[in-house]
């Protein structure tokens, strides 16, 4: 499993490694590194106490265009002269 985490690095000259929500952690470290291994141990600790990760999917995106899919007709005379035109454009292109 990867997760995305944020890495800074403090006044003092340590490092602080985040990551967000579900991983909700944050810990400091003497070097980036050790900042790294801090946040993995302690993430890797609640996995091993009986924590999951899952992904659940709530409905459906939200995808307006769906609406509009097929509202052209292939038989349509304005549709065949639209292709015709695109077709005539894309035979005339250089490239």
């Amino acid at each position: 499993m990867e997760i995305t985490v944020v890495v800074e690095q403090l006044a003092d000259g340590r490092f602080e490694a985040a990551g967000a929500e579900p991983f909700g952690v944050k810990v400091v470290g003497d070097t980036e590194d050790d900042a790294l291994a801090k946040l993995r141990a302690s993430l890797e600790q609640r996995l091993d106490a009986g924590a999951r990760v899952v992904t659940l999917r709530l409905g459906e995106p939200n995808r307006p265009w769906r609406n509009y899919a097929g509202m052209f007709q292939a038989d349509d005379p304005v549709v065949r002269e639209w292709h015709a035109i695109m077709q005539q454009q894309r035979d005339n292109e250089a490239f």
